[in-house]
């Protein structure tokens, strides 16, 4: 086993970490309040369903190789170990980041209790700095990013939120969002109104 098969396996089991997390999200990010029909399918839920059709695809080569190398009444020669063990843990560390990925993709964006989902996955509600909403009734969220980094102090998402759906989700925003957040709100035909801070006490 050389040094990558070790990373790729140390680091699959990371992911395993991050794949029960995403299938008990509720647990540790509160109840789901509200899931926004946006206007555009998530085209990255796709790409990630292809991916992982193409990794379990490739686990099942593996796995018949591995079974005829069984079956062999010789012993199995070094390099052929050697490479089945690579094949083995690189395609269950596909799988999973494929499988996480996967689940990200599909349930975002979603408004929970103690924060909301976008592309990497959660943001806690601390983290917002500030929405706005356009004259189509895309929102825009700057946040802080749950993990900090060199690159980016704050990150920029656009949901394109459906028009029936924009009151609904600003009187979440308001509810959830700290006092600090700058806001634009929308009217009861749904279009934006004058910039406001949010001045609600908690």
């Amino acid at each position: 086993m050389g040094y990558l098969d070790i990373f790729l396996f140390l680091i699959s089991f990371l992911m395993v970490y991050w794949l029960i997390r995403e299938l008990t999200r509720q647990r540790w990010a509160g109840v789901l309040l509200k899931k926004p029909a946006t206007q555009n399918k998530n085209m990255s839920f796709y790409l990630w369903i292809l991916l992982l059709f193409f990794w379990v695809f490739y686990a099942g080569e593996f796995l018949r190789a591995l079974q005829e190398a069984v079956l062999r009444y010789d012993a199995i020669p070094e390099g052929e170990l050697s490479d089945l063990i690579t094949r083995g843990i690189t395609s269950a560390f596909w799988i999973l980041f494929s499988w996480v990925n996967t689940l990200r993709a599909k349930h975002q964006p979603a408004l929970h209790e103690k924060g909301f989902f976008v592309s990497e996955g959660f943001v806690p509600w601390k983290n917002l700095r500030w929405t706005q909403w356009n004259d189509a009734g895309h929102l825009e969220l700057i946040y802080s990013p749950t993990l900090p980094t060199p690159f980016a102090k704050e990150i920029r998402r656009v949901w394109k939120i459906r028009l029936e759906e924009i009151e609904e989700v600003q009187q979440l925003l308001e509810h959830l969002a700290p006092t600090s957040v700058g806001q634009v709100l929308v009217d009861e035909k749904g279009k934006p109104k004058n910039q406001k801070t949010n001045k609600r006490k908690k």
